[in-house]
Formats: structure tokens, C-alpha cells, sequence
């Protein structure tokens, strides 16, 4: 700014109301404030309503009565001050699965790379329409590892929004949008290219049916509102009810201040952010199948690594939690004090005290929600079923190294193996040579010519075919001596298959061509007319490289607060295997966005499969089980699991 003397003897402030002395005092602030900002959990962005822009608005300003409602500048503007939280993890005692089960993950998965503020104005939250967007220049970067930076407090100047009697403000913020959202050089909202206009259920609608999504973490990890309840849940004897779950942020319009310093002295709101995805690790060790007659050679097995699959292809921007009636369902647990397993018991942090001015209500997490395909079956999920998984798409099992996907939920009814995300543990056996597993038997590992022998002796002694064929194309001696008879080493045996030559095989049988043809068989003879017969008798199984695959389904409250077999009356049985329905099990199975799923391997039973099994329509329990899992749920919410392959 220049500087001059006004009329008066006074500094004269430039065109922007700006003195001198209030850019000495403004860079005294800033070093001030650089010397002494927390290096570690706070960033403080308190000076960045000064850098940011606004667009120009020709909005009338609204007068209004003192602290009644927003205060607009003369140029039709206010400001809003706001503390945005990213998922962390709250200092807690551990209580359903919380406390010592929240993990703050990795300095990467706090990285924000563009942040936007969407400002809805309605009645209540699910009338609310989008009024204003705003893109905030405001980032967090990765930074020092031993850094993790999960708040910031910003002072956003606004266009003139004109209150309305009866209707409230609310603020949703989205950070790293991975291009599924723009905003316009007028304060608007564009998804996929076109302006939108409508309440947060028409904004989640149009999201979803954005096409290629992706995982959402190609740029930073998109985030956006956490859904919060004002009634916790967890091992408590009180049951949860009249529970609200507030999703947008209400904003005081009293705090729109007409200034950037009256803004940052009243704060307007805390708003809470979770990761749009779901965070998947596994460990696993070599080791010994537990439940094998193979011998202690053949038993051993190396872990070569594991792949995320059945995955979802779309989502909600913001967390959908539907109709809310699971908020009163409580754990299934055969010990301790039954909790209510969908609701938190921990409170979320809260950077500006409660009681003070913008301070947060009480507030929990909320740990389901209805993803695009919960309540009809799946369609479009990725699967690698009756296939193979090369090398480059494995992730190692040192439960360090991570795999992301899309939430991916179902109602009781669809819980079911073709509706649910998996993994796909991938070992190797037999030091790595091939091996064949002969009618599913897994007691014996075969080699190539055991193989062949058998299939041989099937044709020559147990198909009827093949018995009919020997006696119709065998030709009798003419001079005295013993009658020809086919021996197997007159036959050649191949195999193929439909998998680069991996997995169930055909057989076919030929006459090699060193046979005597002429003296010993018919002319023309043929005994691959009873390739189809031999191939119903035996199932012929390779295992190229020695290796088995095995898929683990994601459990979601799993064993620790859905136990399958648990203290439900009745037990499961044919045409009733989830009995007490929804109550005992909904939430068995599942990805939520913002949970880590922790999977240890810890144990092998038997051979697995020589390729990934396709799913089916089938329930992933089963009467009968050949596997055992167990898994830990992290700020992300981590759920762990522990599995028996």
C-alpha cells in the first residue's frame, strides 16, 4: 500500500483500508506465528482468509441486527472461520473397538492436495440445497514423516447468501476431489462437467453414477464429512435411541462476520473428515499346513503375497447411512458386556474446546453406511475369479503394505459371496515345481507320469467306453501264440486347459506313432473318441510353479462383534444360516470407508485352489468350513482379522 496524509494528519489507507502500520503489525504477526507453530498435530492457517479470493458478488447486502445474523461488507461479502479435522486418532481407552484399535496410518494418507467448501442452505439437513462453492487454496503435504498434520484452521470470505426464515446454513468440505467435483468462477458447482444444483442426497446420486471413479487416491486421498452420532454407543447398558446422525456441519449464521479478524475470534464450526475409501493390509509367514497327511516336505509353503478383489466400481461422495435402524443392534458377543456394535463410545477429537465459542456437540462415529449397490445385487464389481494373478499385482504380506478400495456393503440379504470384496492370498508349494491334485484328493501331491498312469488305467480298465473300444480295435493273433493286448505304453497322454495351462486339465488320448497299427489294432483306431468319457471320470488339477490361491472375505465387525454361531437361538442349519437375522449379523461382512482391515494369516489347513475361485451366489459361511480368519479393524477405524487357509 502507499502511504500519504490524509486530510487530518493521519496516515491515509491505500484503496484496500490498509495502513502502513497494519503491514508492520501483519508481518509482526506472521513471524510471530511462524516461531511458535506446533511442529507436529497443529498447522495453523489462522493469516489465510488474507491470501484467499473471493469471487465478486453484486449481491445487496442484507442488513441485519447486531449478532442476529451474518454481517456483510460493503462489497456484499462476510467471513466464516472454520477448523477442519482429518481422521485421527482421539487420546481413548479402548472401548469397542476403538481406543487402541484407531490408528493414524501413514504421513501419506494425510497428504491434501485441494480442499473445497460446499454451503447448503435449507430447512434442515436433508432439504439443504447447494448455494456457494468455494475452492480453498489449502494444503497439507506429507512433509516430514515423523509429521502428521490433521488440522487446520482457515477464515473463508463468502459471497452475500441471503438468509431466509426457517432455514439454516451448512458447510460440507471435500478434500483431495480427485476431479469429481469443480467450482465455478461464480461461486458454483459442476460434478462431471455439468452445474449442479440440489441437497446432499441428489449430490451423492450424481457422484455415484459418475463412470471410472476409480479409487479415489490417485491424487491424495478424497475426503469428505464424517457422519456423527449425538448418542454413543459401545459396551454401555444404555441403549442408544432418538440417535441423530449429522452429516453436514451447521453454521451459526451470527458468526458470518464482516471481517477477517471478527471471523477468526468467533468460529463458526468443526468440521470432521473421513477418507471416501477403505484401507486393506495382510500378514502372512511361511509355514506348514496344520491339517495335511502330506509329508513334512510336501507340506511347507512360502507366502509369495496377496491381491484385493471383488471390488466396488462406484461410490457416494459422502458416507450414506440410510435409514438408521441398526444404530440399536447390539454385538453378538458370547463374553463381556454385549455393546452396540454400530455406534462409537469414544468421542471425536475436537480442536476447539467444547463449551467455548464454535466448540463441537458431543459426538461419535458411526460404523455403517449403505454403499451404491447395498440393497440389490452387485453388479459390476471387479473380480479375478477362474484366473491367475501375475507378480506385478501382488502386495507383499509384511501387514505394512496397503491396498485400497472402495466401501462396499450389503444388507442381509445380499450378503453373499458375489456381493463381497476379498482378497487373494497367493502360495507356493512343492519348493516351487509343478504338481497335480487328482479328484480333489489333497492328500497327495502327483507328479506328471502318476498322472498319466492313471488316467491310462481309467481308460483301459474303469470307462466303459474305453473297455468297448480296446476289445472292438484290439486284433486277434492269426499264428498260434499269446493274443495281442494293449499295454499304456502304446498310448501318449496330453493335457490342456483353458488357463495358460493352469488349473483343471483335459485329457486326450492318442495311439503313439511307433504302434504297429497294422498287426496290432485296427486301421483308423481311434481312442480319442473316448476322451469325453475318461474326462467325467477324473478331474485332472495342475498346479503350475506349485502354487494355490485362497480367498479370504473381508469381515467387517466379524467374530469379535458378529460371531457366527454365537449365543443367537437356534443354530445355523440348511436354509437358516444367520439366524436372528440383521440384529445378529448385519455388518458381518463388509468394507467401510475410513476402516483399515488388518488380515493375519495364521495358519494353512490344506492345499488351496489352482486358480482364484470365481464367487458364487453362496453365503461365505459355511456348514462346513476349511478356513480360518481373523481380522483387526485402525482414525481409520482398523479392524483386524486372523485367518486359517
Amino acid at each position: 500500500p502507499g502511504r500519504g496524509e490524509g486530510g487530518d494528519g493521519e496516515p491515509e489507507a491505500d484503496g484496500y483500508g490498509v495502513t502502513f502500520e497494519d503491514v508492520i503489525l501483519l508481518y509482526i504477526y506472521l513471524l510471530t506465528n511462524l516461531f511458535f507453530m506446533k511442529k507436529k498435530y497443529l498447522f495453523s492457517l489462522a493469516m489465510a482468509g488474507l491470501l484467499l479470493g473471493a469471487c465478486n458478488s453484486d449481491d445487496v447486502v442484507v442488513p441485519t441486527g447486531e449478532g442476529q445474523g451474518p454481517q456483510w461488507d460493503a462489497n456484499g461479502n462476510g467471513y466464516v472461520s472454520l477448523a477442519i479435522n482429518l481422521p485421527t486418532k482421539p487420546a481413548a481407552t479402548k472401548a469397542f473397538n476403538e481406543g487402541s484399535n484407531l490408528d493414524d496410518g501413514t504421513v501419506e494418507e494425510y497428504d491434501v492436495q485441494n480442499a473445497t467448501l460446499i454451503l447448503f442452505q435449507g430447512v434442515d439437513e436433508a432439504t439443504a440445497e447447494v448455494v456457494n462453492a468455494y475452492s480453498l487454496p489449502l494444503k497439507w503435504g506429507a512433509g516430514n514423516p515423523d509429521q502428521i498434520t490433521t488440522t487446520a484452521k482457515i477464515v473463508q470470505k463468502i459471497n452475500n447468501i441471503s438468509p431466509e426464515a426457517g432455514k439454516k446454513l451448512y458447510a460440507l468440505v471435500v478434500l483431495n476431489h480427485n476431479g469429481v467435483l469443480e467450482v465455478t468462477s461464480d461461486a458454483g458447482l459442476k460434478v462431471d462437467g455439468a452445474v449442479f444444483s440440489g441437497t446432499l442426497t441428489a449430490l451423492n446420486t450424481q457422484i455415484a453414477a459418475v463412470t471410472a471413479i476409480g479409487g479415489w487416491h490417485e491424487n491424495g486421498f478424497l475426503m469428505a464429512n464424517a457422519p456423527l452420532a449425538d448418542k454413543k454407543g459401545g459396551n454401555t447398558t444404555e441403549k442408544p435411541t432418538d440417535v441423530k446422525i449429522l452429516t453436514l456441519t451447521e453454521i451459526d449464521p451470527a458468526k458470518i462476520k464482516d471481517s477477517y479478524d471478527a471471523a477468526e475470534a468467533n468460529p463458526a464450526a468443526n468440521i470432521f473428515v473421513e477418507r471416501a475409501v477403505a484401507k486393506v493390509t495382510l500378514t502372512a509367514k511361511e509355514g506348514k499346513l496344520t491339517e495335511s497327511s502330506l509329508g513334512e516336505t510336501q507340506k511347507a509353503y512360502e507366502i509369495l503375497g496377496w491381491d484385493i478383489d471383488n471390488t466396488n466400481t462406484k461410490s457416494y461422495l459422502v458416507r450414506n447411512v440410510g435409514d438408521k435402524a441398526w444404530v440399536a443392534y447390539k454385538s453378538n458377543a458370547t463374553s463381556g458386556t454385549p455393546g452396540y456394535r454400530f455406534l462409537g463410545s469414544t468421542l471425536v477429537g475436537v480442536t476447539i474446546p467444547v463449551g467455548e465459542s464454535g466448540g463441537a456437540s458431543d459426538l461419535y462415529r458411526t460404523y455403517w453406511g449403505k454403499d451404491v449397490n447395498y440393497d440389490a445385487d452387485a453388479s459390476g464389481l471387479v473380480t479375478q475369479g477362474s484366473d491367475t494373478i501375475g507378480f506385478k499385482m501382488l502386495k507383499v504380506a509384511d501387514g505394512e503394505t496397503p491396498d485400497y478400495c472402495l466401501e462396499n456393503t450389503t444388507d442381509m440379504d445380499r450378503m453373499l459371496e458375489k456381493n463381497c470384496t476379498r482378497v487373494i492370498v497367493k502360495a507356493q508349494f512343492n519348493g516351487g515345481a509343478d504338481f497335480y491334485i487328482v479328484n480333489d484328493d489333497r492328500s497327495t501331491m502327483w507328479n506328471e507320469a502318476m498322472v498319466k498312469k492313471e488316467v491310462l488305467r481309467q481308460f483301459m480298465n474303469v470307462s466303459p467306453k474305453g473297455i468297448a473300444w480296446l476289445e472292438d480295435n484290439i486284433k486277434p493273433v492269426e499264428s498260434p501264440g499269446e493274443p495281442n493286448k494293449a499295454l499304456d505304453t502304446d498310448f501318449d497322454v496330453t493335457f490342456t486347459s483353458t488357463i495358460s495351462g493352469v488349473g483343471v486339465q483335459s485329457v486326450s488320448i492318442a495311439l503313439k506313432d511307433e504302434v504297429d497299427i497294422k498287426n496290432k489294432y485296427n486301421e483308423g483306431a481311434d481312442p480319442s473318441l473316448c476322451n469325453d468319457d475318461v474326462n467325467n471320470r477324473i478331474k485332472i488339477d495342475l498346479y503350475k510353479n506349485g502354487v494355490a490361491y485362497y480367498p479370504v472375505y473381508i469381515k467387517h465387525f466379524g467374530d469379535d462383534e458378529t460371531p457366527w454361531n454365537g449365543t443367537e437361538s437356534g443354530k445355523p442349519q440348511v436354509g437358516s444360516i444367520y439366524p436372528g437375522g440383521a440384529e445378529n449379523y448385519l455388518g458381518r461382512y463388509g468394507v467401510l470407508r475410513n476402516n483399515w482391515y488388518d488380515i493375519s494369516v495364521t495358519a494353512i489347513k490344506n492345499i488351496g485352489s489352482s486358480t482364484v475361485e470365481p464367487v458364487t451366489g453362496n453365503t461365505i459361511d459355511k456348514l462346513e468350513s476349511y478356513i480360518s480368519v481373523k481380522i483387526n479393524i485402525l482414525a481409520w477405524a482398523k479392524r483386524s482379522q486372523s485367518v486359517v487357509l
